[in-house]
């Protein structure tokens, strides 16, 4: 492990200069990144982690953020550099500011951004885990794809025109196979040419599922809905899966939120591509396959904490859902994991 300063300049509004330890906490080692870079800074605010792993030569980066607060803290970030960002929100919602200008990438939902160099604002809330994980896309790494997705060449020419907005004017959902990529990347072992291969390759297939979503995205300006509805659904999702382990009904959503049942099932499939059940079920499911990784609970407390009655209900629903049981998805990783030893 190495430790740099940060990528950034980082200060806190509340809680005065930051402090960095000089070793990793061991509640931030579980998401460490082999052969990244890591900084550790903290304060009476909590800890932040942040982690880059940028080979010599490779057209992107990745940026990986973790933070555990103890309290409502806003961080102020300087880059000096105009940065272009695949951003995935994993734990908890992103909130940038920067004067007028505010982007919330929602958790569990991605974006490509361009930040020009600036200074924004970071806003996280107390006592919760922060997740982010980004890709920043460096040179001209879109150009190389402007024949598969001719909406880059637009974008693109509009950054060179000022301060676009996002790629696309609705965040996306991540997907099963996005996650896993993901995982793939932050916990793969090799070293070396063959870990930065490697990781291109799976930033490559991220980008392109990534890039089909977008392309095929419903525009703001075609949905049926008012801003305050969108606004609305959006402020369902987050209390839908805040509370996986009881659910919200369609009824009991359409009498807090003032919307009314088809309306709510339509909202959902043209926001969020999938019925309140399924993102639901999505959610438990990927919430699952980190605690069977991350953690060495058994499988009938994983059942629990996610919202199932029972161990034997949980498993049949994972297997429809992945095609494995959970026993088996653990062994399985476990195995990678010790033959990853062995490289």
């Amino acid at each position: 492990m190495k430790t740099i300063i940060t990528p950034f300049d980082i200060t806190s509004k509340e809680s005065g200069p930051l402090l960095y330890a000089e070793t990793i906490p061991e509640f931030f080692k579980v998401y460490e990144i082999p052969g990244a870079t890591h900084v550790v800074a903290f304060g009476s605010f909590g800890h932040m982690s942040i982690q880059q792993y940028a080979p010599p030569e490779s057209p992107w980066r990745i940026l990986y953020i973790n933070a555990i607060l103890t309290k409502e803290e806003t961080f102020f970030l300087t880059q000096h550099e105009d940065i272009l960002t695949l951003d995935f929100a994993l734990n908890n919602n992103r909130i940038y500011s920067n004067g007028n200008n505010a982007t919330e990438l929602i958790e569990g939902y991605f974006n490509i951004f361009f930040t020009p160099q600036s200074t924004v604002e970071l806003k996280m809330g107390a006592n919760r885990l922060y997740s982010f994980f980004s890709i920043q896309l460096l040179d001209d790494y879109l150009s190389e794809w402007y024949g598969c997705y001719p909406m880059l060449k637009y974008f693109m020419s509009e950054i060179d025109n000022g301060n676009p907005p996002p790629l696309c004017d609705i965040n996306q959902l991540v997907n099963p196979q996005m996650n896993e990529i993901i995982r793939q990347i932050i916990q793969n072992k090799y070293t070396g040419f063959a870990k930065s291969l490697y990781v291109d390759i799976k930033i490559k297939e991220i980008f392109m599922l990534a890039m089909d979503k977008i392309s095929s995205c419903t525009s703001v300006n075609t949905l049926e809905f008012s801003q305050s509805e969108i606004e609305r659904f959006y402020e369902a999702k987050e209390v839908l899966v805040s509370n996986i382990q009881n659910p919200m009904s369609l009824k009991q959503m359409a009498r807090k939120f003032g919307i009314n049942t088809k309306k709510i099932k339509t909202g959902f499939k043209q926001l969020y591509e999938m019925t309140p059940f399924n993102l639901i079920l999505s959610t438990r499911m990927e919430k699952a396959k980190k605690m069977l990784t991350s953690s060495e609970m058994d499988i009938t407390s994983i059942a629990d904490e996610i919202g199932y009655n029972n161990k034997h209900s949980f498993s049949k629903a994972f297997k429809k859902y992945f095609g494995y049981s959970p026993g088996r998805y653990r062994k399985s990783k476990q195995q990678n994991s010790s033959d990853y030893s062995t490289i």
